[in-house]
Order: C-alpha cells, then structure tokens, then sequence
C-alpha cells in the first residue's frame, strides 16, 4: 500500500466532498490565522523580556564598578539604602522576564492525556517526544483518520497553547511593575538620602 495515498484525501483547501478528518478549508484558516496571532503575541512577550533583561543587566553592570569605587562615599551619605533596591530590583526583572522566555513545558497537558487515556497530539512536540518514528507515524495516520480525536486534539493544542501565552503575559505584566515599583521607590530613597 502506497503511504502517500494516507493523506491524498485531506481536505485542505475545502473543495473536496469528504476528507477522513471532515476539517474545512475555512475551519483550517481559522485555525491558522489563531496559530499565528498565537506566535506573533509570543514573538511580542518575548522581545519584551528581552529589552527587560538587557535595560536591567546594563544597569546592574554599571552599578557595580561605580558603588566598589565609591563604597565609603556611599556608606557616609546612605546611599546603600537605595542602591540596594535597584539592585534587588533589577535583578528581580531578570529573573522574571528569563521566565518568560523559558521553554514551555507540557507535562501538564500529557499527564492530563494519560490520566484520561486520550490520544497523545502528534501536532504538538511535547507529546510526542518520547515516541520513535514507526510509533510517530502510526499515531499521525491513526489521528487523521478519526474525525472526532482530530477535532478535540486541535482544541486541545489550541488551548494549552493560549494557556502558555496568558502565562507569559501575566509575567512580562509582573516585570514590569516590578521594575517601575522599583525605580520609583529607588529613585525617592536617593531624594531622601540626600535631604535627609
């Protein structure tokens, strides 16, 4: 049996009169244009952790050489009060916005499929990885042949994806207040250094 003819029946573009999977071309355009706002507003969340991280890794870099050459001067006036809080605070940035940009994990998502004794998503690496070739491509063709496990795999995938991107939005957020919390703060305890 010829391999190639698994799929010659997919639908993709929606002028065919019935695939294996019965996934529309209007459908499959929905679901790509989601997939692809999903990784632009990734893209997005990325970058900006990246501008955190680089603004506040700059700063601490310059900090360091000036408070080892000014330390009984910064020790006099008490401007190690301050200084420590911009210190904690960008290094507090960092780590957050390094949480942003570390790998999405899907232990959740499989050990919810084990527990439920679903089929694994050949779409998405995380369930899969474990998997040799042989075993990947009997998944697929089996997935693809059934409408219903099809359909709820996608949704699935979808899901766990937009729950992936709220979670980094909800920590570059975090950074950010963070880091202007930070800087306002810092910036009175110079002022009341000074004054006081």
């Amino acid at each position: 049996m010829n391999k190639q003819n698994d799929f010659d029946d997919i639908d993709v573009d929606g002028n065919e009169e019935s695939t294996p999977t019965n996934i529309k071309g209007g459908i499959l355009s929905l679901i790509r244009t989601t997939q692809r706002n999903y990784i632009n507003l990734t893209n997005i969340a990325d970058n900006k952790a990246h501008i955190l991280i680089s603004i506040n890794s700059l700063m601490l870099t310059i900090l360091i050489p000036i408070v080892l050459a000014n330390y009984q001067i910064i020790i006099d006036k008490k401007f190690y009060i301050p200084m420590a809080m911009f210190a904690v605070t960008c290094l507090l940035t960092i780590i957050y916005s390094a949480m942003v940009l570390s790998p999405f994990s899907g232990n959740k998502q499989t050990s919810e499929i084990q527990k439920k004794k679903t089929k694994r998503s050949p779409f998405f690496f995380t369930n899969y990885a474990d998997l040799t070739l042989e075993e990947y491509r009997i998944l697929f063709q089996e997935t693809m042949a059934d409408k219903e496990s099809t359909n709820q795999i996608i949704v699935s995938d979808l899901y766990y994806f937009g729950i992936n991107l709220a979670s980094k939005y909800k920590l570059v957020k975090r950074s950010y207040k963070i880091f202007n919390l930070g800087m306002i703060l810092s910036f009175i305890g110079f002022i009341l250094a000074i004054l006081f």
